[in-house]
């Protein structure tokens, strides 16, 4: 019930069915994991993240829980917890393309570019027509200097989807300094 309510829009009775539910079944995972998924979209990031521990305590194969749980703390500036969290679903699925993508994210955030670059190509081998993982890897490289690696990706991204205004202006930042410069 608490799923329709949220998928109709009414947070707020989902918000109250779920925790019913809790009050009913404390230890029932999904329960912890729906109202966290509420929280969330009513900007409670601290309780949802307490939801999402409680959903992945009760339940350590509730992947949904454990990536939802991870992106919030990133979103808290919390990386470094991320990214351990981020690696341990990967450890449990390493085909979680969503893990990868966001892990690529976190390691970019505190510069471990490397890294995040291998975590994004990971999700291009799996979705090699991913628009915007194609401009993550070409800003990275672009950072690192590898400005004709860097276009590369970006004229991938814009055959994909001509219109992508983000990769355009990457691109055209990109080709600028490749005159400046050799482009590695």
């Amino acid at each position: 019930m608490g799923n329709l309510l949220s998928e109709l829009g009414r947070v707020d009775d989902a918000f109250m069915h779920y925790r019913k539910a809790i009050s009913l079944e404390p230890d029932f995972s999904e329960g912890h994991y729906n109202l966290a998924v509420v929280l969330a979209q009513q900007g409670k990031s601290d309780e949802a993240i307490a939801e999402y521990r409680e959903a992945w305590r009760l339940d350590r194969w509730n992947l949904d829980a454990l990536n939802n749980l991870a992106h919030l703390l990133a979103q808290q500036g919390e990386t470094e917890e991320a990214i351990r969290l981020y690696k341990k679903a990967i450890a449990l699925e390493p085909g979680n393309i969503i893990a990868h993508g966001r892990l690529g994210l976190a390691l970019a955030r505190i510069k471990r570019i490397d890294e995040a670059i291998a975590e994004f190509r990971i999700v291009l081998a799996a979705r090699p027509d991913d628009v915007q993982m194609h401009c993550n890897v070409g800003y990275l490289l672009e950072r690192k200097g590898e400005i004709d690696d860097a276009i590369k990706h970006y004229r991938r991204a814009l055959e994909i989807k001509p219109d992508d205004a983000r990769a355009r202006k990457r691109l055209q930042s990109a080709l600028a300094k490749q005159k400046m410069g050799d482009g590695r």
